[in-house]
């Protein structure tokens, strides 16, 4: 100890040199750091959540979460599965094995996917189920609310527009991988139909739903070939907005005469009515 005391006092020089190639060194080492405000971390599990519209939550244990979890049995490196069976909604968590590197969790995941994909006995109205890995890549960074201070009602559908046009906006900010849009209702068309019109037209419901179903149609109709030339056939007959299914042809005969869906029903330009999950 003594000989040590004695050398950094004789070699005052040296030792200095020696701490400033210490600060320069561990300077340049912050310097050259990956700082990030939020850091992805994967916390090692999945989500699966699937739609089964108007079931009690033993159907959803039965004929969705069930076959799910018996789905998952068959891959390797899951470590545990939970489910939570609730009206309507499944909701299934798949925690991963510890220390997997980072090819081998990408993997495993494609795998449950393709697992959950391949699963073909579950109920017609039942929707496509959702897998989603668990990680902060995606975490939630900033929420924005927009409303109207104007006197007067605006109306949704402009607060809707404005949402979309900043939606656009944000996805070109750097470092936003994503803009979850919540409240933001489907545009729908609603049809009031007037039972003593159907009366007087000897229209059956029946008919009137087939015809909108038929006028409705945007189908590939394959390839035409004539000499050297080929062209694509497309049957186009989407609605394109409110006065499209005003004037839908529900009748017509040789002499002119047009039944059309204005004659028998109010169209309505709406949006979607909210859905409350509890």
């Amino acid at each position: 100890m003594k000989k040590l005391i004695d050398l950094l006092i004789t070699e005052k020089m040296a030792i200095s040199l020696f701490m400033f190639a210490i600060l320069v060194g561990g300077f340049f080492a912050i310097k050259s750091l990956n700082q990030e405000a939020f850091p992805e971390i994967a916390l090692d599990m999945v989500t699966i959540q699937t739609i089964y519209p108007g079931a009690a939550s033993d159907e959803v244990e039965n004929l969705v979460s069930m076959p799910i979890e018996k789905k998952l049995r068959e891959i390797s490196g899951i470590e545990k599965v939970t489910d939570y069976s609730l009206e309507n909604v499944s909701f299934v968590a798949v925690n991963l094995e510890e220390k997997l590197s980072k090819s081998k969790r990408a993997k495993l995941i494609d795998d449950i996917k393709s697992a959950v994909r391949s699963i073909n006995d579950f109920p017609a109205n039942v929707k496509d189920p959702e897998v989603s890995e668990i990680s902060t890549e995606k975490t939630e960074a900033i929420s924005i609310a927009l409303m109207t201070i104007q006197k007067g009602d605006v109306g949704y559908a402009v607060l809707r527009q404005t949402a979309k046009q900043l939606k656009d906006k944000l996805l070109f900010v750097d470092g936003v991988a994503e803009v979850v849009k919540k409240g933001y209702f489907d545009h729908e068309y609603l049809i009031e139909v007037n039972p003593a019109a159907l009366k007087q037209y000897r229209i059956g419901l029946n008919i009137l739903l087939y015809r909108l179903q038929t006028r409705n149609i945007n189908l590939p109709g394959g390839v035409l070939r004539v000499g050297d030339n080929e062209f694509v056939l497309r049957t186009t007959g989407q609605f394109k907005g409110i006065s499209d299914i005003q004037n839908t042809v529900i009748f017509s005969n040789d002499a002119g005469y047009v039944t059309r869906l204005k004659d028998i029903a109010k169209v309505t330009d709406t949006f979607a009515e909210p859905d409350i999950c509890l």
